[in-house]
């Protein structure tokens, strides 16, 4: 999924807490036509937040990556991003059991989401206001003016909306990947058929979603590629 993404001259490179980072072009561009529709001080702010929103997941895997002794790399590509383990994730022969495996696999989700904790928590605490009116929330300091209330609500959007995304049970999402560790470890003859029926069950619901209430035709297409992968691994 991801071989599109191989290195280029054009890649952004740093380190940052002891994990080299790749960003490939291709990920400026998939974030600005997300936030396109919103006009150019949108679209800037949509480009600097994801950046900085996936980053902070992909960190979160890379130290729990680093927890268990495996050492990591992460790159942000069209997609989002990945933390790469060393050596595909065996670490020079240490090999992640399902339980840690399942902890790594939800690490990135949850770091974004105690993000989102932390924002929420320092506007209530400068005497802002947070409102629950749906799954993302809206919130606004007392202080900062239109710029910091649209990066606040930018942030909040991607973090919650990224999160929850990954953690839904579809392969090779956060959510497929804990998934399919816990249907294993259950049922070590049958878990890895029935994760993957439930991924492609997810993606097609997906789907339907996208067309239906989000008017996305991205979503419906990346559900759609979704399910088609993972009807493939049926046969393997």
């Amino acid at each position: 999924m991801f071989s599109s993404f191989q290195p280029t001259r054009y890649d952004l490179r740093f380190n940052i807490f002891g994990f080299p980072v790749r960003v490939h072009p291709l990920f400026w561009v998939i974030m600005a036509f997300f936030g396109f529709n919103g006009g150019i001080n949108y679209m800037i702010t949509f480009i600097v937040v994801a950046f900085f929103s996936i980053l902070i997941h992909e960190l979160g895997h890379g130290f729990a990556f680093r927890h268990y002794g495996i050492s990591s790399s992460i790159v942000l590509h069209g997609f989002g991003g990945a933390a790469i383990p060393d050596s595909f994730g065996w670490g020079g022969g240490r090999r992640l059991t399902s339980w840690q495996q399942i902890v790594v696999s939800l690490a990135g989700p949850f770091a974004q989401l105690l993000l989102v904790g932390i924002l929420l928590g320092l506007v209530q605490a400068t005497g802002g206001i947070v409102q629950f009116n749906g799954i993302i929330p809206r919130a606004a300091f007392p202080f900062g003016g239109e710029i910091l209330f649209l990066f606040l609500n930018v942030s909040l959007l991607i973090n919650v909306f990224w999160a929850l995304f990954n953690l839904l049970p579809i392969y090779p999402m956060d959510g497929g990947q804990a998934i399919r560790e816990v249907f294993v470890t259950v049922d070590p003859v049958r878990g890895y058929t029935n994760s993957l029926w439930l991924s492609i069950v997810t993606a097609v619901a997906g789907i339907v979603l996208a067309l239906t209430f989000l008017s996305s035709t991205y979503m419906a297409l990346l559900f759609g590629l979704f399910a088609f992968q993972n009807y493939q691994m049926l046969g393997r």
